[in-house]
């Protein structure tokens, strides 16, 4: 029934908000992280969104930011309350659900081997890196953005990740975030061209992909 109602709109619309409130720059940065296609509504597919929110489902009492703009500080939304739409500054916070073109017969990712692969690291890593290169306050915020248990790995696990990284896939030879501070300003991150482990200043941009725990026999939605 999605997918028949995602044929009707056009596009395909996330499975739920992204958790929290963004000014519209910072909402543009987050669903760009995602990936894989997803970006923020226009304005004319937040209008059909707002109108098919019973059948779409997950959406809450508030705001949504759309991706057009008024002009350079300036921004639409719409109030999925009221249903009405309008603009607002790019400095006020609002709610944010993504959406990506179709993608026609889109094989899924994954299967008996990769679940397997989980089982035996006992967490699951996303099917890709985050699109960008983040601080680690900036990396921790778009990855919690995710929703559903996301997170930044931590140092050990981005070491098993770095061991396994032909098997999970999708990497590249960058430096990847971890979730270990060393202290207040510094966290340890991972090269994953030599394999090298070390800390570094949190200000730097590096890579980011998300892990969450493992959930064993874990029903797909």
């Amino acid at each position: 029934m999605t997918t028949a109602l995602h044929q009707e709109l056009g596009f395909e619309v996330y499975p739920q908000d992204l958790e929290g409130f963004y000014i519209w720059d910072e909402a543009v940065k987050v669903v760009e992280a995602l990936g894989d296609g997803w970006r923020l509504p226009t304005k004319k597919e937040l209008e059909l969104m707002y109108l098919e929110q019973e059948e779409i489902g997950g959406f809450g009492a508030y705001y949504y930011w759309s991706s057009s703009e008024y002009d350079e500080e300036i921004a639409w939304l719409k109030c999925f309350y009221t249903g009405g739409h309008g603009n607002a500054y790019k400095s006020i916070y609002n709610r944010v659900r993504p959406v990506r073109d179709l993608k026609p017969n889109k094989e899924e990712q994954g299967g008996e081997m990769t679940t397997t692969l989980y089982q035996e690291l006992e967490f699951e890593v996303y099917p890709q890196d985050l699109g960008g290169i983040y601080t680690w306050d900036e990396a921790v915020k778009v990855v919690e953005a995710l929703g559903e248990g996301w997170r930044l790995p931590t140092k050990d696990e981005l070491n098993q990740m770095y061991k396994n990284r032909v098997a999970i896939g999708g990497f590249g030879a960058y430096v990847y975030w971890s979730s270990s501070e060393y202290n207040a300003d510094f966290a340890w991150n991972q090269y994953f061209y030599t394999g090298h482990q070390y800390f570094n200043y949190k200000i730097n941009s590096y890579k980011a992909r998300p892990v969450r725990d493992f959930k064993f026999n874990k029903e797909e939605k």
